[in-house]
């Protein structure tokens, strides 16, 4: 449980920079809607103003107006583009937020699978992965979740062999891109692996096989989400696993000191052998 308490403080020091990420992206998400709006008021403005005027004046004037025209017109596709872009990654962070809190905050090993299985399919784009834990014993990476591709392909791989092996000693996330969706997924070449490490050791890998149909390569906000997911996600699954190895040990131990304690008499019924009563 000591090492349950040591991660407690970083847990919520991530939860906190998460909030703090949140917050400031909304104050820019309402400052570039503030312009947005500006912006369309004088874009309606000039476009009444040019309906409105009757002569076209002097062709130095009516070209100025058109070249401006065009110009805002230019600058509020921009804007309106730039806007679309920062709110879907505000609501990318606000989810990454929800999950961040529900990932901290359970100590249920199959909660926190859960939630690191919603991060994979609503935030990164995948349907098809698997959730590997590694096996110290054996120095093999166990597969404990598997969506969208057949159970029996995912073998336990040992580390430092194969793709994902070898993703996993070089401490690195593996990315390739360009392949197809058509392309079935294929377990001894995944799309992506993230190795999942705390500063101790080595907890597990996610293998992403195939992304969702409107997704067509990974993007650098990926890659960031990748690097959280390696570090977040294996504290909250260390941290799973130490309580669920407590807990065993715990109603173990409870059995054995049942055990242990003393019968007592048993109860005389209060009749004595010939089925008389006692005086």
């Amino acid at each position: 449980m000591s090492n349950e308490q040591s991660d407690r403080p970083v847990r919520t020091a991530a939860v906190g920079q998460v909030l703090e990420a949140v917050t400031a992206e909304r104050k820019a998400l309402r400052a570039l809607l503030r312009e947005h709006r500006d912006m369309q008021a004088l874009n309606s403005e000039l476009m009444q103003a040019l309906e409105d005027k009757q002569a076209p004046g002097p062709g130095a004037a009516s070209g100025t107006d058109a070249i401006r025209f065009g110009l805002l017109e230019a600058e509020n596709t921009e804007l309106t583009t730039s806007y679309q872009k920062l709110l879907q990654e505000n609501n990318n962070l606000f989810k990454l937020y929800i999950a961040s809190h529900r990932l901290h905050s359970s100590l249920a090993l199959g909660e926190v699978l859960d939630v690191i299985s919603e991060i994979i399919l609503n935030l990164v784009g995948a349907d098809a992965y698997s959730i590997q834990f590694f096996d110290e014993p054996s120095g093999q990476l166990i597969p404990v979740v598997v969506r969208g591709i057949e159970r029996d392909q995912v073998k336990p791989v040992k580390i430092g062999e194969g793709v994902i092996g070898t993703a996993v000693t070089s401490h690195q996330s593996y990315a390739l891109n360009g392949v197809s969706r058509e392309d079935p997924p294929d377990a001894d070449n995944p799309l992506a692996v993230i190795p999942l490490r705390t500063n101790r050791s080595l907890v597990g890998a996610v293998a992403l096989y195939r992304l969702l149909s409107h997704k067509l390569e990974l993007r650098d906000v990926d890659f960031q989400l990748f690097d959280y997911m390696g570090t977040h996600a294996a504290m909250a699954l260390n941290s799973a696993q130490l309580y669920t190895a407590s807990e065993r040990k715990v109603s173990k131990m409870k059995e054995f000191l049942s055990l242990m304690q003393p019968q007592g008499p048993e109860p005389q019924s209060g009749r004595n052998p010939a089925g008389g009563s006692k005086r």
